[in-house]
């Protein structure tokens, strides 16, 4: 094929933090593809960025809201939680589903890290999903209504999450 790549090396400059694009031209510079990069400080200072991102701007703290507690979708570019209405609400932006690979994020990173906001926001979370999200046997909703399915999607989510917690606090409950 006349329009095969062949092996090349490309000089990604990544003296400056942040996202880069960088077009990288071929077939004698008559065709182009983009390149999309982000450069970090280290893969320790982005884990910890986002764990205190989560904590600073993605909980629930409306003591009104039955939410209250929750990891939440943040919309970054109003600046705020998108408050996702329980009753008419789209299954996939609820205060459920992926949101709870948040907290064991937390609580993994509270294993080797020492401190007591995040801690006492992760006890929040926890005491939320087990008193919301589950039914007092332990079934595992995506919302405070329960209105969504328990789906088993979820149940290895809160599993995790509670052996994170355990392995932090040696608290069996």
């Amino acid at each position: 094929n006349a329009n095969k790549i062949k092996e090349k090396t490309i000089l990604i400059d990544g003296k400056t933090l942040g996202e880069h694009s960088q077009k990288v031209y071929y077939d004698k510079g008559k065709k182009f593809t983009m390149l999309n990069y982000l450069v970090i400080s280290s893969a320790q200072n982005l884990i910890d960025r986002r764990v205190h991102f989560i904590v600073d701007n993605q909980q629930m703290n409306e003591p009104t809201d039955e939410r209250n507690g929750a990891f939440m979708v943040y919309d970054n570019e109003l600046k705020e939680i998108y408050k996702n209405p329980v009753v008419d609400g789209k299954s996939d932006r609820d205060e459920g589903r992926e949101r709870l690979g948040m907290g064991v994020l937390i609580a993994q990173w509270l294993q080797s890290n020492k401190d007591e906001k995040v801690y006492n926001s992760l006890m929040r979370y926890v005491k939320f999903i087990r008193e919301k999200l589950q039914t007092p046997d332990y079934k595992v909703f995506s919302n405070v209504a329960h209105t969504s399915r328990h789906r088993s999607y979820n149940y290895p989510w809160v599993a995790h999450l509670y052996l994170e917690t355990y392995k932090l606090t040696r608290n069996k409950e």
